[in-house]
């Protein structure tokens, strides 16, 4: 290709990205105006059409925030709180977004009657910002769903002295007055602060009655603005802020305090709807302003500096943002010292970003720095604490480092124990990510037990037909099928499909997940028809619900592929290969590991049809991949190893074979231990080697050995 050709190439590569973006960014702003309109049907519709087009959209915590608001509006807070808790789970550098997942989070247990796991979220939405009303208000119904009277009626007086405008916490507090008449008897002071509170509404509504049909002041449609932006009317507050900033421009001048303050609200009110161009506008304005009344290093520059950064890291502008961070942490740093603990929250928020760009050496510096700061601050024990060992136990791992990554989730662990005891779902939520880490370097035996524990509480506290269980059932009995113990998997995830279409019908996209897998443990227990069966309906599903090239599908279409093989349906097996191959090629964000199992089947087909050269090109590449995704010693290496060496195997070349075997089995006794059903296999391969080559006893032996293991297994 010609140097003419390679530029002309790279500009229609730019053309088709920026097109690519601004069709997202298009879809973005559809699905928040539905929001904003409360037409939860219609912003699920374009939310999905968004998720599909950039897959890895859905696990992004500003779109699983939307989601849960969708869920919220449709009055599904099972669903809602399943968003909202991935979401928190998520790295994020926005504070308000970290303030409304939790509050939101927190409103959506109440609704579901849990109380108790209520409580911390909401106590940490108040801790993140203490002038908003809201997570004070859903704290209160918390107190008081708990039967904690007296501290739900002391969160109501908070949040109405928070808002006087918003009148529902006063109301609350009057219902309280007339059920629990003796709890304000009891408690003079709550009832001066509730006369108090009185007093703040009846003049809030006084001055909004004054001032009906007139222009209302700067001051007026300041507080209006926060009150709709706080009850998460981000269109409302836009509109409100932009009357506020003519007010300003007319009171005090268009370059003044006030202007700016409203031109930050109206900000990231605009972000939140997705308008990112307009809200870049607006917080760059404010940021302007604020610098030619106080001077560029002055602390009230911070939050503008936070929010202009994060609407620039939205639109791809990441140097940007990144200076904007690094001068914000400057600022901070230059007031309060280096060791001060809201340094210590800008260097995990510029961490955040570092990690959201893929630069783990950057966030685990910053990160690192920020533990310091907060363990000699607070102690090594602290909850303020936890995200970060979880992250940074989360970056060593992603490196392969489990050794520096466990004792920092381990400790993340302890504290969320200590604070919240062993059965809370935070702590199974840790629990998870410690099993994770194990399963993602291929140790599974130390990754079971926390599967198992997260499971039986669960099922304690729940019930066996809980829909919360599906993903604890799903996720042990994936760990199974990566042992070969395909016999205790397969009742797990039936389990798990029974659950998912009892909770979501038989058409939902969790089903079809359950269906794949079920439809794996069938073929390799050599139920081939009815894995077929299977299999035939999760396609079917993921190909109504997605795009006929999302990722997902090719997952259904490696499994049927597979089937198919084992059917002898060759030809049908391998349109349904290369078709799976075309799409994970076309997704550069999905987990290799998925190339390597596709090329990996893809081989088996063609060695089962005496295509040996073909075989050995697929097998060779799905192992480089392999290796090159897990690290050279990781259970799903052995496979390929086992593939390679079944195929010299079938030509007659032992010798090239054997070695290959060998480190097979070495992977597997190390990884699974010397019970696996996995290594009685390679047992066996092993000892039909031997025996083709003239070494029945040594062959007698190993198969000995293997008969051992599945009688142990019955």
């Amino acid at each position: 290709m010609s140097r003419t050709d390679t530029l002309v190439e790279h500009t229609r590569l730019e053309h088709l990205a920026k097109q690519h973006y601004e069709y997202l960014h298009a879809l973005e702003n559809v699905f928040c105006f539905y929001i904003g309109q409360e037409e939860p049907e219609k912003a699920e519709l374009f939310l999905r059409r968004y998720t599909d087009t950039d897959p890895d959209a859905a696990q992004r915590p500003f779109i699983l925030f939307k989601t849960g608001q969708i869920m919220e509006q449709k009055h599904e807070y099972a669903e809602a709180e399943n968003a909202y808790r991935l979401a928190c789970s998520k790295p994020t550098d926005d504070p308000a977004l970290l303030y409304f997942v939790r509050n939101n989070l927190g409103f959506s247990l109440n609704m579901l009657g849990r109380f108790a796991e209520a409580e911390p979220y909401l106590k940490e939405a108040t801790r993140l910002d203490p002038l908003r009303s809201n997570a004070f208000k859903n704290l209160g119904l918390c107190y008081q769903g708990m039967g904690r009277l007296e501290d739900a009626a002391r969160q109501f007086i908070r949040a109405t002295k928070a808002n006087a405008a918003d009148i529902r916490s006063l109301e609350l507090l009057g219902e309280m007055a007339k059920t629990h008449p003796d709890l304000f008897i009891t408690n003079p002071s709550l009832t001066q602060e509730c006369r108090a509170c009185r007093a703040l509404v009846t003049l809030a509504k006084e001055f909004r009655k004054d001032t009906e049909g007139k222009d209302l002041t700067w001051d007026a449609l300041h507080k209006e603005t926060e009150s709709a932006y706080e009850e998460g009317k981000y269109d409302r507050a836009a509109d409100l802020a932009r009357k506020a900033l003519d007010a300003a421009g007319k009171e005090t001048g268009p370059n003044s305090l006030e202007a700016a303050v409203s031109l930050g609200l109206l900000g990231v009110s605009c972000y939140f709807q997705g308008q990112y161009a307009e809200a870049g506008r607006c917080l760059t304005r404010a940021l302007a302003i604020g610098e030619t009344l106080f001077g560029p290093d002055h602390p009230v520059l911070i939050t503008h500096l936070h929010n202009l950064a994060a609407c620039r890291g939205k639109t791809g502008r990441h140097a940007e943002a990144e200076h904007l961070f690094i001068r914000a942490l400057a600022i901070r740093e230059k007031r309060l010292g280096p060791d001060h603990p809201a340094v210590a929250d800008d260097l995990e928020r510029t961490a955040l970003f570092y990690q959201n760009q893929g630069q783990d050496e950057q966030a685990e510096q910053r990160f690192t720095r920020a533990l310091a700061i907060k363990e000699h601050v607070f102690g090594p024990d602290h909850p303020d604490l936890l995200a970060i060992l979880i992250r940074l136990a989360v970056i060593h791992s992603n490196k392969g480092r489990l050794d520096k990554a466990l004792p920092l989730i381990c400790r993340a662990l302890a504290i969320k124990e200590k604070a919240l005891g062993p059965d809370h779902p935070e702590v199974k939520s840790i629990l998870k990510t410690i099993a994770a880490m194990y399963v993602s370097r291929g140790h599974y035996t130390e990754a079971e037990p926390m599967y198992r524990r997260t499971l039986a509480t669960k099922e304690k506290h729940l019930g066996p037909n809980h829909p919360d269980l599906a993903g604890d059932l799903y996720q042990l009995a994936n760990l199974y099928d990566e042992q070969g113990r395909w016999a205790e998997a397969t009742p797990l995830f039936q389990r798990a499909l029974a659950i998912q279409e009892k909770e979501h019908g038989p058409s939902h996209p969790e089903v079809a997940k359950s269906l794949n897998a079920l439809a794996a443990m069938f073929n390799y227990q050599g139920l081939h028809a009815e894995a077929e069966q299977l299999c035939i309906r999760s396609l079917a599903i993921r190909e109504k619900v997605h795009v006929p090239d999302h990722p997902v599908v090719a997952r259904s279409l490696i499994v049927l592929a597979t089937i198919r093989t084992a059917l002898g349906k060759y030809a049908d097996a391998e349109l349904l290969f290369l078709r799976a191959q075309a799409i994970i090629g076309k997704d550069t964000s999905s987990s290799r590991s998925y190339l390597g199992w596709c090329l990996q089947d893809l081989a088996e087909l063609y060695r089962v049809q005496g295509q040996f050269p073909k075989a050995e090109h697929y097998h060779t590449l799905a192992l480089l991949i392999t290796e090159k995704t897990f690290g050279p010693d990781h259970p799903n290496v052995a496979y390929n190893l086992v593939g390679i060496a079944g195929l010299y195997a079938d030509q007659g070349r032992h010798d090239e074979a054997e070695p290959l075997y060998h480190r097979a089995l070495a992977i597997r006794e190390k990884s699974l231990g010397p019970d696996s059903p996995l290594v009685a296999i390679c047992l066996d391969n092993i000892a039909d080697l031997y025996r083709k080559t003239g070494r029945k006893k040594e062959a007698v032996k190993l198969k000995q050995r293997s008969a051992a293991i599945r009688a142990k297994r019955k």
